[in-house]
């Protein structure tokens, strides 16, 4: 009887001199084998599958974990990136130009600014100019006259606010103080009265004044002066003192003026200019406008007329045939050559629209000026 092996494969002959319920190769015993084989078939059937939707489930992050990183998170960067009221490296930028009005920042921020849109002087000089244009087919919008409008707006140029400047207006001045012979090659450019702590010298002035006392600024400068009271000694040679800084509330920073010391000086040399400003104003020679305008005018009309007739040259159905190709862009070589009249055309109607408004940019410049000076109140 010839049997196979279940374990080596190995086939059993009729004789092969071992026993018949053993392999002859490897020496298993064919049923013991086979039991252990339908033992171990019986295991693998009992062994639950796993489905398709079960296996292609991915671990998910609850919600509540979620809001729980997400505090961890925002925790941590406010630790990483807090400054300490009192810390000496916390800083802050000086500014030491005048206050700008809330107004004009939202004036500027829109088109042309609200003052120069509301203008009804502007409008009437407009429907003036815009009548005057339109024989030649030119439109002309108020932004067409921004440009004369700031430089009267802009007539009136505010500096910064110095000690010089303070002295003038009568504001109070900062106080110096000696710089010592130890202090004199100090890096730092500011130094304040930390409480317990002491001076501490710093690249920035702090951004808080909890637990600060007081600040001073190095002022180092060839000639600079020192100011005792209201008077200013000045000197000769290279000189370094400190200067005292104050904290301000209104800007929540230390500054050597504060806010309301700014508007103080800002109306001062407002009403200081306004009167030289009218003056330049009203001695502007509007009679050399016109003149200069008429001038242009005339030249740019007259290019005009010519391009014109060179246009009307070249025959209405070459025209027609421009026209047609426009949308494809399909051009051949008379199409390019009324396209560059066409050019020449728009760019003679601007020489003629700005010519236009240099006639009336004289009293363009005083509506800017006048209408700034009405909105800081003051009367020129």
């Amino acid at each position: 009887m010839n049997l196979k092996c279940p374990k080596c494969g190995c086939l059993r002959k009729s004789v092969d001199g071992t026993k018949e319920e053993e392999c002859p190769e490897c020496g298993v015993v064919y049923a013991k084998y086979e039991a252990y084989l339908e033992k171990l078939k019986a295991l693998n059937d009992k062994k639950p599958t796993p489905s398709l939707k079960n296996a292609s489930k991915k671990p998910r992050i609850t919600t509540p974990i979620l809001v729980v990183l997400l505090i961890i998170v925002v925790f941590s960067l406010s630790k990483i990136f807090k400054v300490s009221p009192e810390d000496p490296s916390a800083s802050q930028d000086q500014e030491t130009s005048m206050p700008s009005d809330p107004r004009s920042e939202k004036e500027d921020a829109s088109e042309g600014g609200q003052l120069f849109s509301n203008s009804k002087a502007l409008k009437n000089i407009l429907l003036q100019i815009q009548t005057q244009a339109a024989p030649y087919d030119i439109e002309v919008s108020l932004k067409d006259l921004k440009s004369s409008y700031n430089k009267g707006r802009h007539m009136i140029s505010i500096p910064n606010l110095t000690i010089g400047i303070a002295k003038k207006v009568g504001l109070p001045l900062p106080e110096t103080m000696a710089m010592p012979d130890d202090e004199f090659e100090q890096k730092k450019r500011y130094k304040c009265m930390y409480g317990s702590k002491g001076w501490q010298y710093l690249d920035d002035l702090p951004r808080s004044d909890h637990a600060i006392s007081e600040c001073w600024a190095q002022l180092e400068n060839y000639g600079s002066g020192v100011i005792t009271g209201n008077e200013i000694t000045f000197t000769s040679g290279f000189s370094k003192v400190w200067v005292s800084r104050k904290w301000d509330p209104e800007q929540t920073r230390w500054v050597q003026f504060s806010k309301k010391e700014k508007s103080i000086a800002r109306r001062y040399l407002i009403e200081e200019k306004a009167r030289k400003a009218i003056d330049k104003i009203n001695t502007h020679d509007h009679a050399r406008d016109d003149e200069q305008s008429q001038e242009l005018l005339a030249l740019h009309v007259d290019q005009l007329a010519a391009l014109n007739n060179e246009l009307k040259a070249f025959g209405k159905d070459k025209l027609q045939h421009l026209e047609a190709a426009r949308p494809l862009r399909n051009f051949n070589k008379e199409d390019r050559l009324i396209l560059k009249v066409l050019s020449k055309i728009r760019s003679t109607q601007s020489k003629i629209k700005h010519a236009i408004i240099l006639g009336y940019s004289g009293r363009i410049k005083e509506i800017g000026l006048r209408e700034f000076l009405d909105r800081e109140g003051v009367v020129a």
